[in-house]
């Protein structure tokens, strides 16, 4: 069977509980951008719920809920939250014939704490070994993110696939990726369609602990190889790096409740609009919008759009978004 799109990572259950700043044990070092907990002693949480997550898992739910014909390979166990994520998927219309169940397996877990609107992350990632599927020579879009350890010899597979097949390549490297040398990824990105980072991937990706402007960052990335370049940063919006000119995109202004899967739903967006065929500047507003949404709910999934929705939000406020070309 034909997919407009494959997703292919690690899926999890996130954890997610918020502290309040005004109970205290818990305190913020601005200058060093740590949060520090009293040790030995048992701290209030404010707000707590759990949810089924993973980058290349919310990429799915969000595509799918944008009417993309989604499958996602992943690898799952046999502990509670196992069948949990397979009732959402089925409910999502997310395949899962690629997929593998794995018994005794530890699934993969983390645990996001909130505090003053930002999130720090907690996360177990259990290795799994993903192989090249003959469905990948026929999806029209690959997304790959959340890929735990091991994950080389699958990347160089990938890698090599890709510029053969000129597949539409979708990446958003993360934790064990940068846990390794560039050198371990650097084949993959030197083949991608979309690198989807947000400022502080970027960071680390290009090892520069320092702080850096945009310009210099999409510079740097941009001699890595990517053809296009997806890169979010907070309140400050979003830019977009493509045919040699750079964009801006500034954030819509929509309550925040969580910021759980923000970046998941940027892309999801991104890539629902680029898969209808939208010039690459109006996906950053579908990319937008769908961010907008989901920090407004709990969890990666709930505020998700639908293509209905999707289009209400881009007839009514379209305007509220000026996209602007910026100087490189």
């Amino acid at each position: 069977m034909a997919f407009d799109v494959l997703t292919i990572g690690d899926y999890s259950l996130d954890i997610i509980f918020g502290l309040d700043e005004k109970k205290g044990h818990v305190h913020l070092d601005r200058g060093k951008n740590e949060l520090a907990l009293v040790r030995e002693d048992k701290i209030l949480v404010d707000d707590f719920h759990y949810a089924i997550g993973g980058n290349a898992c919310n990429v799915a739910v969000g595509l799918a809920r944008l009417g993309l014909k989604t499958s996602y390979q992943t690898f799952y166990g046999n502990e509670w939250w196992s069948k949990y994520f397979l009732e959402e998927m089925k409910n999502e219309q997310v395949d899962l014939s690629l997929s593998l169940e794995v018994p005794r397996k530890a699934s993969n877990y983390s645990t996001s704490i909130f505090f003053q609107n930002e999130k720090t992350i907690l996360i177990h990632n259990s290795a799994n070994n993903y192989k090249l599927t003959s469905s990948m020579f026929t999806t029209k879009i690959l997304f790959i993110s959340s890929i735990g350890p091991n994950f080389e010899s699958f990347f160089e597979e990938l890698s090599d696939h890709v510029y053969r097949q000129k597949t539409v390549l979708a990446f958003n490297p993360a934790s064990h990726q940068f846990e390794k040398n560039l050198s371990s990824y650097r084949n993959l990105l030197a083949v991608c369609e979309f690198l989807f980072v947000n400022k502080k991937e970027a960071q680390k990706i290009l090892d520069l602990n320092e702080e850096n402007d945009i310009n210099n960052l999409i510079k740097k990335l941009i001699a890595l190889g990517p053809k296009n370049i997806v890169m979010t940063d907070q309140t400050n919006g979003a830019y977009l790096y493509t045919d040699e000119k750079l964009f801006h995109c500034p954030i819509f202004p929509y309550p925040v409740k969580q910021k759980t899967g923000a970046g998941d739903a940027f892309a999801s967006g991104f890539l629902a609009g680029y898969f209808y065929e939208q010039p690459l500047t109006d996906a950053l507003r579908w990319g937008t919008f769908n961010a907008a949404s989901v920090i407004g709910q709990d969890g990666p999934h709930e505020g998700l759009l639908r293509k209905e929705q999707m289009d209400r939000f881009l007839r009514e406020n379209q305007q509220e978004l000026v996209i602007k070309q910026i100087n490189l």
